[in-house]
């Protein structure tokens, strides 16, 4: 995060995808924690033994990246996501599901294979 801070007013041709491109890959490891956490598979927050990432850590950590892809709107992939084409539009519409779809396919998969509805190996195809 501290990186995504100190690019965000370089100037130059990738200014915006660096600063944007560093915090989201810090949103990425916070929301990995965080599905961790709703699936219960302590593996994806539990680092090692000695030390977790907390449910409020994981989400200041996705807060923060957002603010920093929200600091400046004009240039980077932020640009496309707020633009009124179809592309924009699209992004706007399927982000949401994009996080959304898996997260819910595996938890009911988990579900399922512990009441014993489907096999283990149907729940690793699946």
């Amino acid at each position: 995060m501290t990186c995504a801070l100190a690019f965000l007013d370089v100037r130059s041709r990738v200014r915006g995808w660096l600063s944007v491109g560093l915090a989201l890959g810090a949103a990425l490891l916070a929301f990995v924690a965080l599905v961790g956490y709703v699936s219960g598979i302590t593996s994806l927050y539990d680092v090692s033994h000695l030390t977790q990432m907390a449910v409020p850590t994981a989400i200041a950590f996705i807060l923060i990246a957002v603010a920093i892809a929200c600091a400046r709107p004009k240039v980077g992939p932020m640009r496309l996501v707020l633009s009124d084409t179809v592309g924009g539009k699209v992004m706007r519409l399927l982000f949401p599901t994009m996080l959304a779809v898996p997260i819910i396919v595996g938890t009911l998969r988990i579900a399922a294979q512990d009441v014993g509805v489907i096999s283990a190996d149907t729940g690793t195809w699946l």
